[in-house]
């Protein structure tokens, strides 16, 4: 028997194929109604290591 290794970037939390988790898409749908009531609740700001220009902040969120 041989074992196939997947490739070290490879994920998939919620399986592939016919296996995959019958919970995947509730947790998309959810997961962006929470982010968007957070965005419209909050006031999200980057903050910036020293000597960090906005641009460079911007890229590393």
């Amino acid at each position: 028997e041989v074992l196939s290794v997947p490739e070290s970037a490879f994920f998939a939390p919620w399986g592939l194929g016919p296996r995959v988790c019958p919970g995947k898409k509730f947790r998309q749908v959810e997961f962006v109604a929470v982010l968007a009531r957070i965005l419209a609740e909050w006031r999200v700001e980057i903050v910036r290591n020293k000597g960090e220009e906005e641009l460079e902040a911007r890229a590393r969120l």
